[in-house]
């Protein structure tokens, strides 16, 4: 199988098996528009990676890339990791649609696991990580979780993104001053 075989066959079944509902997951989503590389204008491709993972909207938790079923399932760590650091992710995913490795920038652990964690374990660990307790994984109670205004079909760009929950968990831990900038 190629990788799209793989995604669609054999990744997609796992995620939704872990509770990964279709409107959490982006595939290909571009998150740079690729560097310029001449006067006109023309650009390089920009980085897609393969699936973001959402508990909102909004609120990116993690990253998983994928590879062909042919091709080791530790392939696309180091892809992953480096969309992880750009969308400011704490979780980062590489497989082959057989094995899934995981890299959690939390614990600074890599390991081999057999599924998917759900969008709750990883809620729970990143809020235990972020605010010392778990937080409630409901979004009437948590305004982290709470999908914000777009207006004019304007997409916030994932820095803007990353800014934003900056903001709210500083917030959420009670500080009194935040620099902006």
């Amino acid at each position: 199988m190629n990788e799209a075989d793989t995604r669609a066959k054999l990744i997609d079944p796992k995620l939704h098996e872990s509770g990964w509902q279709e409107d959490l997951i982006q595939r290909e989503q571009k998150i740079t528009e690729g560097r310029i590389i001449d006067d006109y204008g023309n650009r390089k491709e920009g980085l897609k990676p393969d699936y973001i993972l959402s508990l909102e909207r909004y609120f990116p938790i993690a990253v998983v890339e994928a590879k062909k079923e042919s091709k080791d399932h530790k392939a696309g760590m180091q892809q992953a990791k480096r969309y992880a650091e750009m969308l400011n992710v704490h979780f980062a995913y590489s497989t082959n649609g057989y094995k899934i490795e995981e890299y959690d920038f939390i614990t600074k652990k890599q390991k081999t696991i057999d599924k998917f964690p759900s969008p709750e374990e990883l809620w729970k660990r990143y809020s235990l990580w972020r605010f010392g307790k778990p937080l409630p994984f409901d979004r009437d109670k948590n305004p982290l979780l709470y999908p914000y205004k777009i207006v004019q079909n304007r997409v916030p760009r994932y820095y803007q993104i990353a800014a934003i929950k900056n903001i709210i968990e500083a917030f959420l831990r009670g500080e009194k001053r935040i620099l902006l900038t």
